[in-house]
């Protein structure tokens, strides 16, 4: 893929979310979420956490694992109020939660523009 057009990110290199990889820095988000499905199926969702490589959501289906998406949300930074994110993913794992009201969807990044990594990475110091 061209650098200018983004980059993208192997989730084997980047890591998985289990218990092997608890140390992998998250930082809570709590904002609304759209998932679209290859299918077009669009499934509104919430963000629960984010890291450098994926992040959680919290949905009202259980997607499978492997199952590829587009996540959209709005990621809040300091200094331009929230900026829209659009990026690919993979579902690496999808567990019911009671507490939340739906399914913890954990998803790896697969491919994102460098624009949106870096803004992550600025949600993620500041």
């Amino acid at each position: 893929m061209d650098k200018n057009m983004g980059m993208s990110i192997e989730a084997g290199i980047l890591g998985h979310w289990d218990s092997a990889d608890r140390e992998v820095e998250k930082r809570t988000l709590r904002t609304r979420a759209m998932l679209v499905l290859s299918n077009r199926e669009q499934l509104e969702g919430r963000t629960y956490f984010i890291a450098s490589s994926g992040m959680g959501v919290v949905a009202p289906l259980n997607l499978p694992q492997g199952c590829k998406c587009e996540v959209h949300f709005r990621l809040p930074l300091m200094e331009h109020g929230s900026v829209p994110i659009r990026l690919h993913a993979r579902v690496h794992h999808s567990i019911l939660s009671a507490q939340q009201g739906g399914f913890l969807i954990g998803l790896d990044f697969t491919e994102a523009h460098a624009d949106v990594l870096h803004a992550i990475k600025r949600y993620m110091t500041g």
